[in-house]
């Protein structure tokens, strides 16, 4: 679908970011705004270059896997730091290509619960084959205790465990 977006709280919004050769999705915290990314920032440890210093992205996280609600609404925005990929969801009937530099949106509403393969539809290079990834749709509840599970603990003096600020990066 490409016209009338969701709007709402209850839309589920995920960026998936391609590169060479795996999918990372970036999720909003509970406060539902994505934090800023910068690419001077990405490391190892913050493959998206995440800014915590921007407070709206203290409690974002990412993750190796697309994990949606059933019957939830969703918007992923995707995507790439390299070359062009394609997110390909093949159980939604929906692919997009991901171009390096800019964004695109899809969204759709997964009716069923299920584990189901991602692909690249794309040749993106060598390594192109081994570019799989999941999609997991849950129940209501058990989505809400995995982002719960998921969601860094923060509080204003603090800083989320496993990602480099921006000061600790230029040292």
């Amino acid at each position: 679908r490409s016209a009338e977006f969701p709007t709402g709280e209850d839309v589920v919004r995920v960026r998936a970011v391609g590169e060479q050769f795996k999918w990372t999705m970036h999720y909003p915290g509970p406060d539902g705004t994505f934090g800023m990314t910068k690419p001077e920032l990405i490391s190892g440890s913050n493959p998206l270059g995440r800014d915590l210093e921007d407070p709206n992205g203290k409690d974002d996280f990412v993750f190796t896997e697309l994990v949606l609600a059933k019957d939830r609404e969703c918007i992923v925005t995707i995507t790439s730091k390299d070359v062009i990929h394609n997110l390909s969801l093949h159980p939604m009937r929906i692919g997009q290509d991901a171009i390096p530099g800019t964004i695109a949106d899809i969204w759709f509403k997964p009716i069923k619960t299920g584990r189901w393969e991602t692909v690249c539809g794309q040749l993106c290079g060598a390594g192109h084959s081994g570019m799989v990834g999941y999609m997991e749709v849950k129940t209501q509840d058990d989505y809400d205790a995995w982002f719960k599970e998921n969601t860094p603990a923060t509080t204003d003096d603090k800083e989320p465990e496993g990602v480099a600020t921006a000061a600790e990066k230029n040292s």
